[in-house]
């Protein structure tokens, strides 16, 4: 009977200090501080005691690493991935402009021409910057020259613009809508742009 007893604190008492140990181990854990150690508690049992503080040391060292373990399979895998040191200027420069589009804006163009109006250089597949300028002068000139007419009661008919100088060829444009421009024609605006293809 008294053996009995005597086993049964026994087992209460290792349960009992492997339930305090794991408690400050997490307590430990989640304020970063070292693992703290379990007081050593005797009553007076000699035999048990001694049984339990071995079992509970195996105990405490599988523990350990197993949570070693734990902490190893979470962030092991975040830590390798962190570089060591910064990269240096020239690297970064380097993987920066090394990329395919920056090679293609500072590579040595062999296309370039000169325009036959304006001598204006310019690439070989692309329209004049500085005629087309003038054109696009010439088109706000006619919007504005049409008034609201273009905005809000645009007219069905064909449009027609005549200038200081066409003002005798008003009588073949009989029914269309006539816009007067108080200018002489430009020179690049030639009288034959306005003829249309035999398809038309």
């Amino acid at each position: 009977m008294a053996l009995t007893l005597k086993s049964r604190l026994g087992n209460l008492l290792h349960k009992l200090e492997t339930f305090v140990h794991r408690i400050r181990v997490q307590d430990s854990f989640n304020r970063g501080l070292p693992s703290l150690s379990v007081p050593n508690f005797d009553l007076g049992l000699d035999g048990v005691n001694s049984d339990s503080e071995s079992r509970f040391q195996q105990q405490k060292n599988s523990e350990s690493g197993s949570s070693r373990s734990v902490i190893e399979s979470i962030f092991g895998g975040i830590l390798w991935g962190v570089p060591k040191s910064r990269r240096t200027l020239e690297r970064r420069l380097t993987r920066k402009f090394q990329g395919k589009e920056f090679k293609e804006v500072t590579a040595l163009k062999k296309n370039i021409v000169a325009c036959l109006e304006c001598g204006t250089f310019h690439e070989m597949h692309t329209i004049c910057p500085k005629c087309y300028g003038k054109v696009r002068e010439e088109t706000e000139a006619m919007k504005a020259e049409m008034g609201e007419d273009f905005r809000y009661n645009h007219p069905r008919s064909e449009v027609v613009y005549l200038y200081e100088d066409d003002q005798d060829d008003r009588a073949k444009f009989k029914g269309k809508y006539i816009v007067e421009m108080k200018k002489p024609r430009p020179l690049w605006f030639a009288k034959n742009l306005l003829t249309k293809g035999h398809g038309s």
